[in-house]
């Protein structure tokens, strides 16, 4: 749990440097009144999963770590790991073999595992997820993200073009928000996005428009808050590498954690450090998109 500690680097506001003239991109919201980053390792977690979709060209979402952030705010209220305040008021209606981003078996878990059978067996949940484990969660989700934006080709959608004509400035969080709670296959979730470009929301309903409403709601309540480049504790640190090295084939963690060791203990620094000691690309899968969707990468 992320102490008081950091009230007093009130003053060091504003100071992340990775694409500082895109700050909203990097910036990994500390605390607001109903808000406080649970751990400085899910600080660590969203920023290296947001910056590993940055780094693609296409037309695949790029999802902020306040994103990420704000869907286990709204999913579970942070139960996985049973925080305290502020979160104790959420209700939490998941089970904690999804972790606290609650990524399903049914709809996340079940594409992905399919599509990336290397990194995410399917016989590996429940357990990959389970309790407080943001480096698995942050980039499974990343992962999906890649994956669902290839598999809106099975619904009449080409991604890239509703992404390039959407005038929803929100159209990236909200689908990327109800794909996680519907899954990839919107039909069966009564949701078409056909005209949907300009209110993603509004063409969404149930289950998955009070989640997508959810977390636009926290996003709001997150971009309010100060972006604080904190200290990164080694015991985070270590944690933080071996929390990527479960989910990452080959990622070599030695080589990782004398990098970051080496490098300003910030979340900023230490990410830059890893990212370059051992670099990790999230790869459209196209081999199996066209063995299981006869579906080319968009």
């Amino acid at each position: 749990m992320l102490t008081w500690w950091l009230l007093a680097l009130a003053g060091c506001t504003r100071v992340l440097d990775l694409d500082a003239e895109d700050e909203p991109a990097t910036c990994v919201p500390v605390e607001t009144p109903e808000f406080r980053l649970p751990s400085v390792r899910w600080g660590l977690a969203t920023l290296y999963a947001s910056r590993r979709l940055s780094e693609r060209t296409d037309a695949v979402p790029q999802l902020r770590p306040a994103w990420f952030l704000a869907s286990a705010w709204q999913a579970t209220g942070f139960g996985c790991a049973a925080y305290r305040d502020p979160f104790a008021g959420v209700n939490n209606r998941l089970d904690r073999d999804e972790g606290c981003l609650g990524i399903r078996r049914d709809k996340v878990w079940n594409e992905i595992c399919v599509l990336y059978p290397s990194i995410f067996p399917c016989d590996a949940y429940p357990g990959t997820l389970a309790g407080d484990t943001p480096e698995a969660s942050a980039l499974t989700l990343a992962w999906y993200a890649v994956a669902a934006h290839a598999l809106l080709g099975r619904f009449e959608v080409d991604p890239n073009v509703f992404y390039d004509e959407a005038t929803d400035p929100r159209a990236a969080a909200e689908l990327s928000a109800a794909l996680h709670v519907a899954g990839p296959d919107l039909n069966s979730a009564g949701i078409e996005l056909s005209g949907c470009e300009e209110d993603v929301a509004a063409c969404l309903d149930g289950e998955v428009r009070d989640h997508v409403l959810g977390v636009t709601e926290k996003l709001d309540a997150l971009d309010a808050a100060d972006c604080i480049d904190i200290d990164v504790p080694n015991e985070e640190l270590s944690g933080f590498i071996d929390g990527l090295a479960s989910r990452i084939p080959d990622f070599d963690a030695d080589d990782a954690l004398s990098a970051a060791q080496a490098a300003e203990p910030t979340l900023s620094a230490v990410v830059a450090a890893v990212e370059q000691a051992s670099p990790v690309s999230l790869i459209c899968p196209e081999a199996e998109l066209k063995r299981w969707y006869g579906l080319s990468c968009p």
